[in-house]
């Protein structure tokens, strides 16, 4: 059965919005957006634990769409296979110095120099989403999760 992008792209916002907390929504999808089939990977770099919490929200979030498969790694376990599998890929980091963590960046730099991104470019038509965890008002997630979103970018 084909995936649509829509589909796949209403799953990473309702996890996304299931694990931050902020809005109360529906965990069940409208009957035409249901799918099946979907494997959405959820990889995260943790020290505190608080990105980890935050990661084990947007699985369940994800896992709240019927048909939804969610596989739940940190950065550093995630295999080739795993990655070119799934239909999203959420990353989630903590905010050093108004950046993601050297271990995310790291995840970003195994797509092309172990797991062989390229020329293929394998990650085409997958959804990606991102979140971050810091400890003051704003302490750059918000750059971070765009910095996260570029990289996921420039590998469609």
């Amino acid at each position: 059965m084909k995936i649509s992008r829509g589909n796949i792209v209403w799953i990473a916002v309702a996890a996304l919005v299931w694990g931050c907390g902020c809005v109360q929504v529906s965990a069940q999808a409208p009957p035409s957006r249901v799918s099946h089939g979907l494997q959405v990977l959820v990889t995260y770099h943790s020290l505190s634990g608080h990105t980890e919490e935050m990661a084990k929200n947007v699985q369940k979030g994800a896992e709240s769409v019927a048909g939804t498969t969610v596989l739940l790694k940190t950065v550093g376990q995630v295999t080739a296979d795993e990655l070119f599998g799934s239909d999203a890929v959420v990353v989630g980091s903590p905010v050093y110095w108004s950046n993601m963590s050297g271990e995310v960046k790291t995840f970003f730099d195994r797509w092309q120099f172990e797991f062989g991104v390229f020329p293929e470019w394998k990650m085409r038509n997958k959804v990606g989403a991102a979140f971050a965890t810091g400890g003051q008002v704003s302490s750059g997630k918000e750059v971070t999760m765009l910095t996260i979103l570029a990289v996921m970018l420039g590998n469609q």
